[in-house]
């Protein structure tokens, strides 16, 4: 899966390596700004995307709070449900990156 802060890096590096061809490009004939432009596309893609998912989260948590104050659930209560939801889902993203760079030493 793409990632929008390694897609990042790799058009830096794309356009240095534009601006200090190696003699393997040369050799190759690669059309960097063609490239270049690819990578862009991509960066916009995967912003897009963040986008999109943030409002699907946010229709998500207005439904679920609809649904709660349906069973007499009060506003309050819901938001800090879901805050709840949202730190846990948080402390196990950071879980699982902690696994994978202690997986990487």
């Amino acid at each position: 899966m793409f990632d929008l802060g390694k897609a990042k890096e790799t058009l830096v590096e794309l356009e240095t390596m534009n601006q200090n061809p190696s003699p393997f490009f040369k050799r190759i004939e690669m059309d960097m700004s063609e490239a270049i432009e690819l990578w862009e596309t991509v960066i916009k893609l995967l912003e897009t995307n963040k986008k999109l998912e943030l409002q699907i989260y946010n229709l998500e948590n207005a439904l679920r709070i609809k649904q709660m104050s349906m069973v007499g659930v009060s506003s309050k209560e819901a938001h800090l449900v879901l805050k709840v939801h949202s730190l846990e889902l948080e402390n196990h993203e950071l879980k699982s990156k902690i696994k994978k760079l202690e997986a990487r030493e």
